[in-house]
C-alpha cells in the first residue's frame, strides 16, 4: 500500500534528528584530543601545587610554634625585664636611698622629742579660726557701707559699691592675707627653730628644744616672718585680680584678648608664688641656724640649692610623690 503524506512526513522527521545526532557524535570524537590535553595540563598544575606546598606548611608551622609561646611566659619575661630595670635604678640611687632612710630616721627621733609642736600647731590653728572669723565679719561691715540697690530677681537686693568701698575690700583682703600667712610661717619657723636646737642638743644640753624655739622666734625673727608673709600676701593678691579680671571677661561681651592676658598673668604669678615659698622655706631654715635675717637668709639657702641640686632633686622628688 502506498505511504500517506502524514507518514512521509514523520518519516523525513527521524530521518533529520538521526542526521542532527551524527553530526554532534563526530564533533565530540574531534573535541576529544582538546579534552584531553587540558585535563593533563590541569594535573600538571595540581602536581607543581603539591610540590609547593611543603614549604608553606613549614612557615606555618614555625609561625604558629612561635605564636604558641603561653601568655604566662610572656608576661614572665615581662616581669623579668621591669625587675632588672628596677635593680639598676636601685643600685644607681644607692646613696640617695640611703640619705632618706637617715632623714626619716632623725624625723622620727625629732618628733618624739618635740611633741610640744603638737600644741603649738593647734594654738596655730585655733587663732586662724578666730581670725578667719573675725575677718568675715569686718568684710560684712564694709559691705554695709555701700549703697544697697534692689533688684527684681532677688528679694534682698545687692550692694553697690563705690571706689572707696573697693580700697576698703582690697585693703581688708590684703590683711587676710598677710595675717593668714604670717600665722603659717611662724609656726614653720618655730618648727625650723626647734629642729636646729634639737639637732645640736649634744652642744646645748641646757636648751629645751621646743621651748628654745619658740622663744627665738617670737623675740628674734618675727620681722623676717612677717617679711616674708607680706610678700606671699601681696602676690595672693595679685592673684586674685587677675581671676577676678579673667572672670569679668570670660563671658560673650567679655573682651578675650583681656581674658587670655588675665590668665596668663595668674599662671605666672602663681609659679612665682611657688618659688617664693621653695626659697623661703630654705631661708627660715638659714634664719634658725646663723640667725641672719630673711634676705641674707635667703640669699644663703639659694646658694644652698645650687650647690648640692644633684644631691636635693632626688630628694625632692620623693618628698612631692
Amino acid at each position: 500500500r502506498a505511504p500517506t503524506p502524514e507518514t512521509k512526513l514523520m518519516i523525513g522527521d527521524i530521518v533529520h534528528v538521526d542526521l542532527e545526532l551524527h553530526e554532534v557524535t563526530q564533533a565530540s570524537d574531534a573535541n576529544q584530543p582538546i579534552l584531553s590535553q587540558r585535563r593533563t595540563t590541569n594535573q600538571e598544575e595540581t602536581t607543581k601545587n603539591e610540590k609547593n606546598t611543603p614549604s608553606s606548611g613549614t612557615e606555618t608551622d614555625l609561625n604558629t610554634e612561635t605564636n604558641s609561646i603561653p601568655r604566662e611566659t610572656k608576661n614572665g619575661i615581662i616581669m623579668i625585664a621591669f625587675g632588672i630595670i628596677l635593680v639598676l635604678i636601685i643600685y644607681c640611687n644607692y646613696k640617695n636611698i640611703l640619705l632618706v632612710i637617715s632623714i626619716f630616721k632623725a624625723t622620727a627621733d625629732f618628733v618624739g622629742d618635740a611633741q610640744g609642736l603638737i600644741i603649738i600647731t593647734l594654738i596655730q590653728l585655733l587663732l586662724s579660726i578666730i581670725y578667719l572669723i573675725v575677718w568675715c565679719i569686718v568684710l560684712l561691715l564694709i559691705l554695709t557701707v555701700s549703697e544697697k540697690v534692689a533688684v527684681n530677681h532677688n528679694p534682698f537686693g545687692e550692694f553697690k559699691m563705690d571706689d572707696m568701698s573697693n580700697g576698703l575690700f582690697l585693703y581688708h583682703l590684703f590683711i587676710g592675707y598677710w595675717i593668714k600667712e604670717f600665722l603659717l610661717q611662724t609656726l614653720f619657723m618655730i618648727i625650723c627653730a626647734t629642729a636646729s636646737v634639737w639637732y645640736f642638743r649634744i652642744l646645748m644640753p641646757d636648751y629645751e628644744p621646743t621651748r628654745t624655739g619658740v622663744k627665738w622666734t617670737l623675740e628674734n625673727h618675727l620681722g623676717s616672718v612677717a617679711l616674708a608673709s607680706g610678700f606671699i600676701a601681696l602676690i595672693k593678691l595679685i592673684k586674685f585680680l587677675a581671676r577676678l579680671l579673667k572672670v569679668d571677661n570670660s563671658g560673650g561681651d567679655g573682651n578675650r584678648a583681656l581674658a587670655i592676658l588675665a590668665l596668663c598673668l595668674h599662671q605666672i604669678v602663681d609659679c612665682i608664688e611657688a618659688v617664693f615659698r621653695f626659697i623661703g622655706f630654705h631661708a627660715y631654715v638659714q634664719i634658725s641656724l646663723t640667725g641672719k635675717n630673711f634676705c641674707d637668709a635667703a640669699q644663703d639657702g639659694f646658694g644652698v640649692i645650687i650647690r648640692h641640686v644633684s644631691s636635693l632633686l632626688p630628694l625632692l622628688s620623693f618628698a612631692m610623690s
